[in-house]
């Protein structure tokens, strides 16, 4: 599978790449009538197992509803790949912060307590 900025898929204009791992990439793309702008989770290993997976992640994601969780909101066919449409959330991943800034113990439990497992989000 390949996916370059400027393809369309089904209502969507591949923009750039986000990030990827090892069994998807993550795209941002623009909604081509409403230029909102999603994130799109597309596998890039074909193996029915993996497809199944991301597949039924999907649909468990569409399903909850929770401040802390990314919803799903649309489950795609891309070039014969399982792709998850969610929501772009933009600034740097937790590893790049983590890079900047090294939190101590005690600030890293009081940031996973109050943040993290009482699914808060900082404003």
């Amino acid at each position: 599978m390949r996916l370059t900025p400027g393809m369309t898929v089904n209502r969507y204009e591949i923009e750039t790449l986000v990030g990827f791992g090892g069994m998807a990439q993550v795209w941002q793309v623009r909604h081509r009538k409403t230029n909102s702008r999603y994130a799109l989770k597309v596998l890039h290993r074909a193996s029915d197992r993996l497809q199944r997976r991301l597949l039924r992640e999907g649909r468990a994601q569409a399903q909850l509803h929770h401040p802390a969780l990314l919803p799903v909101s649309d489950i795609l066919d891309v070039q014969g790949y399982v792709a998850l449409l969610m929501p772009l959330i933009t600034g740097p991943s937790l590893s790049t912060l983590l890079r900047r800034y090294r939190p101590l113990l005690p600030e890293a439990l009081a940031l996973y307590i109050q943040d993290v497992a009482d699914g808060q989000q900082r404003r």
